[in-house]
């Protein structure tokens, strides 16, 4: 059917008549089908959502880094394990920043790596000529309570709770934080567990998130780090962290002014130096003031 158009009243849309649309732009005008069959209709929107989905796989798989097997997959505050269990996380808000490259399928094409190879030796030349303390003791002058009686009478004051999950991305990038280290006492899919400094004694060799008080603050220039002692001062301290002098200097001009008689808490691996644990730091997203 013919469609006359008033020039009085020309204008720049679209007029339906019938099973044809006719656009109409100025003095030109144009007829377009308006109806599609439906099985067009569905193949377009399958075609659609299929390219959605493998566009949207394809983004998931760049961001969430490694994976040690296809089947694991870490997305926004979740992971999905092997089984098909979801744990919810919050790791992507205490590490926010990608430093590392953690982008390989498995920890063997990791620690094959150049980049892996360069920060496996820096770490072990720097452990292995690592400077060590030593101070004249006066039992007489101060001596401070025993660690079982002041876990009773001193508790520290719990940090907020953290849901931190050990995850193919996590894993990774603790091989990055300890080089050294070839075998974890933890699985995919498990929490981070809290513990107080007091407790840090017990889980040497495991992965945990470790509070208290630091007591003193003290600066090596010979390897250019600062240590931190939970508790009491140096050598009656309960737990200790060490932090390199860059990463220290990120938080405060003063890290001694910025971390002395303060609440903490770090997450790292707990290892025993000299008798007593301790975490060594790469990151400033491991420790936190609260």
């Amino acid at each position: 059917r013919a469609v006359q158009s008033n020039p009085a009243n020309s204008r720049s849309g679209a007029v339906k008549s019938g099973n044809n649309q006719i656009i109409q732009s100025g003095s030109s005008r144009q007829a377009v089908p308006s109806k599609i069959s439906t099985s067009e209709r569905g193949r377009s929107q399958s075609a659609v959502s299929r390219s959605v989905n493998e566009n949207g796989n394809r983004s998931a798989r760049e961001t969430t880094g490694s994976s040690v097997s296809r089947s694991n997959r870490q997305g926004s505050n979740a992971y999905v394990s092997n089984d098909g269990r979801e744990y919810r996380h919050q790791n992507d808000e205490v590490f926010k920043r990608d430093r590392y490259r953690i982008d390989y399928r498995d920890a063997e094409s990791l620690r094959r790596s150049p980049d892996f190879i360069r920060v496996h030796n820096h770490y072990y030349n720097w452990y292995s000529r690592r400077h060590v303390r030593n101070v004249v003791v006066h039992h007489h002058y101060y001596r401070p309570l025993s660690i079982e009686i002041r876990r009773v009478r001193y508790p520290y004051r719990a940090p907020v709770h953290l849901d931190l999950c050990w995850t193919p991305y996590m894993h990774n990038r603790f091989i990055y934080y300890y080089p050294l280290r070839n075998n974890w006492n933890i699985r995919y899919g498990e929490y981070i567990e809290t513990a107080s400094s007091y407790e840090a004694a017990n889980y040497a060799g495991t992965v945990r998130r470790v509070y208290g008080k630091v007591e003193e603050v003290y600066y090596a220039p010979e390897d250019r780090t600062y240590t931190l002692y939970f508790g009491a001062p140096f050598p009656y301290h309960d737990f200790s962290v060490v932090i390199p002098r860059d990463v220290a200097k990120s938080f405060n001009w003063s890290p001694s002014w910025y971390f002395e008689d303060e609440h903490v808490w770090v997450v790292g691996l707990i290892e025993m130096w000299e008798g007593k644990p301790e975490i060594v730091l790469h990151d400033e997203e491991q420790i936190r003031r609260y």
